[in-house]
């Protein structure tokens, strides 16, 4: 008796199934049709009884764009998409280039709240491949999708820069534009190594090397200073770029300053100086390891240079104690001035004693200022 039931079990499957078909079909004639409530009706049945539900809602969003309820078209299609890519994603794709707005902003809010992950996969494979396309409408929607992702979107890093570089001007704008957004923890280096290559590149296009510096602003890249500090020596619109994306970026880390110090060398230009002094009298004491770097430039010919040295010395306060070896040095400077301010940070700081044998030698500096102010520290160490 028991075989007997097992026997029948195929067949009470392939009759379940057959009556699914049957009412999927007839739910097809009646859309055909234009019969939409029945047809909504018998999806809706489908749907309830959790057969074929992916093409069911993929249907139902068909028939509500139809009759122009957007929102409830695009919900179906999320449900859709949530279970398979199979039956909605090549029409969702599609409607990112429709020419109403709204549709098309909600196939893109669609795409970027679909959960399943292989369909997730695929919609990336799909915009990938429409971002390739030769109609540049295509290419613009397909970046728009895909920077709506923001940062889900970094796993396609690799893919959008390939594109890029074979890209005309305009397209490589609005990559640049929007490559911030997809800027993670996993791939933020690799887009600031690409723009700041773009940036130095003086044979690439203005266009093209404003929108890197801009998107290198977007980024916050605090170690795109160096190179950004550089740009601004340029005699060129790229100058005015890099000023405005070193304001955006703000105040280098504490490490990065030691990178910085060679812009106050002989030989940069005075608003080069000027720059970076103003960033570390900004700094305040976090730019105390450039102390011995400033004192210098309190005798550069330059006026407003050596205002600003004198404003950042006074604004950064005493030097750190990283900064004994420098100041040291400075005691055999030949300019008395900097040998006076020198030992004055000694004091300060209160290295005398790491550096005593270099200030008695200073007992018989050609200066008599320099000679009693060591006479004094050495008597005071007593």
């Amino acid at each position: 008796m028991f075989k007997k039931y097992l026997l029948l079990i195929p067949f009470l499957c392939f009759s379940l199934f057959a009556c699914e078909q049957a009412d999927m079909d007839k739910a097809i004639e009646y859309q055909q049709k234009g019969l939409y409530n029945k047809a909504i009706n018998n999806y809706l049945a489908l749907i309830n009884k959790g057969k074929k539900v992916a093409q069911a809602q993929k249907n139902l969003a068909d028939i509500y764009l139809e009759m122009g309820k957007i929102k409830e078209a695009f919900d179906c299609f999320k449900a859709s998409l949530n279970i398979t890519y199979g039956f909605a994603l090549d029409e969702v794709i599609s409607l990112t280039s429709s020419g109403n707005k709204e549709i098309r902003e909600q196939a893109i809010k669609t795409l970027t709240e679909v959960k399943n992950e292989d369909t997730i996969k695929s919609i990336f494979e799909k915009l990938i491949a429409k971002l390739k396309s030769e109609e540049f409408h295509e290419k613009s929607d397909a970046l728009e999708a895909i920077f709506a992702f923001s940062k889900k979107a970094s796993i396609i890093t690799d893919e959008i820069l390939t594109v890029f570089d074979t890209e005309k001007p305009v397209v490589q704008n609005k990559i640049l534009s929007n490559l911030f957004k997809i800027a993670d923890g996993n791939n933020s280096q690799k887009i600031i190594d690409k723009l700041e290559s773009i940036a130095q590149n003086k044979d690439e296009s203005m266009l093209i090397r404003v929108a890197a510096v801009d998107c290198i602003a977007n980024m916050k890249s605090k170690n795109s200073l160096i190179i950004l500090i550089e740009l601004t020596k340029e005699n060129s619109s790229i100058a005015d770029s890099a000023k405005n994306a070193i304001e955006k970026i703000g105040l280098p880390s504490r490490t990065l300053v030691k990178n910085l110090v060679p812009f106050l060398e002989e030989g940069q230009p005075v608003s080069t100086k000027l720059l970076v002094l103003k960033m570390f009298s900004d700094m305040k004491a976090e730019a105390n390891d450039t102390v011995p770097n400033i004192i210098p430039l309190l005798k550069d010919k330059n006026p407003k240079v050596k205002e600003a040295a004198k404003d950042a010395l006074e604004k950064i306060g005493p030097a750190s104690q990283a900064c004994v070896p420098a100041l040291s040095e400075l005691l055999e400077n030949k300019d008395v001035d900097i040998k006076l301010r020198a030992l004055n940070e000694i004091v300060e700081i209160e290295a005398v004693s790491q550096t005593i044998d270099k200030i008695r030698l200073l007992q018989g500096d050609s200066s008599k200022e320099v000679r009693k102010y060591a006479q004094q520290i050495v008597d005071n160490l007593k």
